[in-house]
């Protein structure tokens, strides 16, 4: 369906699909993403696959070859859940990964400030943000719920959020619907 939107559309959408490590570790893995996306039509810049820090702890090898190839082929790879993992930072400079979405139990803190107006969560999301900076990656700020959240992710300088604060999740209808408007 995304693909067919996109069609008749000045802006494009783009589609984020978690991928769990069985599946990454498939040998047809890339081949099948390759057919899906001729099959559809869809772009592959505008596809974006998910995968948790935890994923790089099965078979680092074999995992972050597949994500290299999806890569290659323009698909972006992001990691979910960033910051709840066990994930070493050494390795986070050598995964091909090109998006940190920064896990939403640190953004519901962003509403409870200290005595200083700071929370500690602001703290270690706004080092997230700098690290990713740093690294070359882009940020996406999950679970945002309130005005607050969204406000410091912004002054913070997270690139994009996503959560209730924006929308509820949508069934088709209403995502037709609410794109013929906007």
């Amino acid at each position: 369906e995304v693909g067919k939107w996109n069609t008749s559309r000045t802006s494009s959408i783009a589609l984020s699909v978690n991928a769990s490590p069985v599946e990454l570790e498939q040998q047809d893995f890339v081949s099948s993403a390759k057919s899906v996306l001729q099959e559809s039509g869809f772009e592959a810049s505008l596809l974006e696959f998910e995968v948790t820090e935890s994923v790089f702890m099965h078979r680092f090898g074999i995992v972050t070859k597949c994500l290299q190839e999806l890569r290659d082929i323009g698909i972006s790879v992001s990691i979910d859940d960033f910051g709840t993992g066990y994930s070493s930072l050494s390795y986070l400079q050598k995964l091909p990964v090109d998006t940190l979405k920064i896990d939403k139990s640190f953004v519901d803190q962003l509403d409870v400030a200290n005595e200083a107006g700071v929370s500690g969560d602001e703290s270690i999301v706004s080092t997230i943000v700098s690290l990713a900076n740093t690294l070359g990656l882009k940020t996406v700020a999950e679970g945002i719920e309130t005005e607050r959240q969204a406000s410091v992710l912004q002054q913070i300088g997270t690139d994009m959020g996503q959560g209730y604060f924006f929308s509820r999740p949508m069934d088709r209808k209403t995502i037709e619907k609410y794109l013929a408007v906007n």
